[in-house]
């Protein structure tokens, strides 16, 4: 339970200047004020919720509103070299979508998500979405390999 209520919180996060710190030998990032004071557990809590939302918007601009696979036409307008629909399926209210694609940016990405129809909105907590570089492909390539080949030899001894 939070201490401290909503404006409180608020006001607190307003009335100073932030700023994200990283430290390049532990590798550990914090937020600090100008007093150098780590922010709170509940200011941070609000703020990563913001920063959910914040995402969400720049998808939307972007032309990536994660409410259906992506057609040809915005394949083409967002630069998306190559497409695979993996999952579209309906369950009353409930559309499930995975899909995967890369840009000319040569990002790989893999989206996953559930969206209530009725409602207009994604269920984050059970919605991915992973972007995967060519050296990471490289590397995960051989453990897909793997696992395909894994499964079909059991699929032939059953």
């Amino acid at each position: 339970m939070w201490e401290h209520t909503i404006k409180e919180i608020l006001a607190n996060l307003t009335d100073q200047q932030w700023r994200i710190v990283f430290n390049k030998e532990d590798l550990q990032m914090k937020i600090i004020n100008d007093r150098a004071e780590e922010m709170d557990i509940e200011s941070l809590e609000i703020v990563l919720g913001e920063l959910g939302d914040y995402v969400q918007r720049l998808k939307s601009k972007d032309g990536l509103a994660l409410k259906a696979p992506i057609d040809e036409f915005n394949q083409r307008r967002l630069g998306i070299n190559g497409y695979t629909l993996i999952n579209d399926q309906q369950y009353g209210d409930y559309r499930d979508i995975f899909e995967v694609f890369y840009d000319q940016a040569n990002i790989f990405r893999m989206n996953r998500y559930t969206i209530d129809q009725e409602k207009n909105l994604i269920f984050s907590d059970i919605s991915f979405n992973a972007y995967i570089n060519a050296e990471e492909a490289e590397t995960l390539l051989p453990l897909i390999t793997q696992y395909l080949n894994n499964i079909k030899k059991r699929s032939k001894l059953c």
